[in-house]
């Protein structure tokens, strides 16, 4: 089923905001760019970031073979960025397999 962006997302894609540019650096695998352009040493991925992220790829605005609907998806994904996600943002992502 192909869901649909809300206007703030649509907002968001059309202008390439810094909100947009998390989503994508998400689904890209390319966080090292964000941490390049900011000032602190880690910038962590927020909920929020990774939840606009999944409503990209599955609106196809942004293509990625992350997966975020299984549980093995979820694992891997923290797997893969665990430096850069809270113990607060992981345990939302498993919450809706427990």
């Amino acid at each position: 089923m192909l869901s649909k962006l809300s206007p703030p997302d649509l907002r968001s894609v059309i202008d390439r905001d810094c909100r947009f540019k998390r989503a994508e650096a998400i689904l890209t695998n390319r966080w090292y760019e964000i941490i390049d352009n900011y000032q602190t040493n880690n910038p962590m991925m927020t909920y929020e970031d990774i939840m606009f992220a999944c409503r990209l790829n599955l609106t196809h605005t942004v293509k990625s073979n992350i997966n975020l609907t299984t549980f093995s998806g979820v694992q891997t994904f923290i797997k893969l960025n665990q430096s850069y996600i809270s113990r607060t943002v992981i345990y939302k992502l498993k919450e809706p397999f427990l």
